[in-house]
């Protein structure tokens, strides 16, 4: 898991950056947050399988999955704090996935699960 701070962008909106960083349109890809993106990846997708936004209190969040070429599942979640309009705050999971999860210990659901308690206690300090 990786977790970074940026400059916010001059970009007028955080998902403009995004589409402009990934060249897509984010509002023509499915929505999801990470257990789609999982299920996309499963599924064979590639490329940018899931996005989603959402706002609470002063807090914007951006949620992006991506199957890479090399098969592994990138998803990331970048919040926006309009009481720290300066920074973004990017948490990254990157998921060397398996079908059979049978196959693996601990199974992929295990990680899923530890990267949703790190965004839902994640503090900005």
């Amino acid at each position: 898991m990786t977790v970074a701070v940026y400059d916010r962008p001059a970009a007028p909106s955080i998902q403009q950056w995004l589409s402009t960083n990934y060249h897509t349109d984010l509002g023509t890809v499915k929505s999801g947050y990470i257990d789609e993106a999982l299920a996309g990846a499963y599924a064979g997708e590639q490329g940018i399988v899931s996005y989603d936004e959402s706002e609470a209190g002063s807090k914007t969040t951006y949620e992006l999955g991506i199957v890479r070429e090399d098969g592994r599942l990138s998803y990331t979640t970048i919040i926006l704090d309009k009481a720290q309009p300066r920074y973004v705050y990017a948490i990254e999971i990157l998921l060397e996935f398996e079908k059979d999860q049978n196959m693996v210990q601990p199974p992929d659901s295990t990680f899923v699960a530890v990267y949703k308690k790190v965004i839902s206690t994640f503090r900005l300090l």
